[in-house]
């Protein structure tokens, strides 16, 4: 009976993950499209959106900072996939590289998220993306969220 219930459990934990990374990846799609102006048209709109309702809560950069990060700094022409590329810089960060084998590819993909620096590095970022980076507005009201979460 022990050991049924163990599976269970460990089966509806795997389910919850990829159920919650799922729709945590559909969010940042969204929000993805919403800087270029491509899931609404209207880019107040899209700016409130993004900000009260995809990132802010969620632990997620708020519109501005992203903005300035992928559309303005990665988007540019002198940018884009040059070694000054932010999303290139971030993959050598993790230990990706041209070339590597299959194998450490995977390796990677799925022990990287499970160090402790990159975990600390992931928590001080978002922890700096919520509370300390985004206006006074949003900071608030991330707090109010989170704390009718754990209050």
């Amino acid at each position: 009976l022990f050991k049924i219930n163990l599976l269970i459990s460990i089966t509806t934990l795997l389910l919850c993950q990829l159920i919650i990374v799922n729709r945590m990846r559909s969010f940042q799609a969204t929000f993805h499209y919403m800087t270029h102006g491509g899931a609404i048209k209207n880019k107040k709109l899209a700016l409130r959106l993004s900000n009260y309702i995809i990132s802010m809560p969620l632990l997620y950069v708020n519109w501005d900072r992203y903005f300035q990060s992928h559309v303005s700094e990665h988007h540019h022409p002198t940018i884009l996939c040059s070694t000054d590329d932010p999303d290139l810089i971030f993959i050598k960060q993790q230990g990706f590289s041209l070339c590597m084998s299959e194998f450490k590819f995977w390796l990677l993909v799925f022990f990287n998220p499970l160090k402790p620096n990159f975990l600390l590095n992931e928590i001080k970022g978002a922890t700096l993306e919520t509370f300390y980076y985004p206006k006074f507005i949003n900071k608030l009201i991330s707090f109010i969220f989170w704390c009718s979460i754990f209050l």
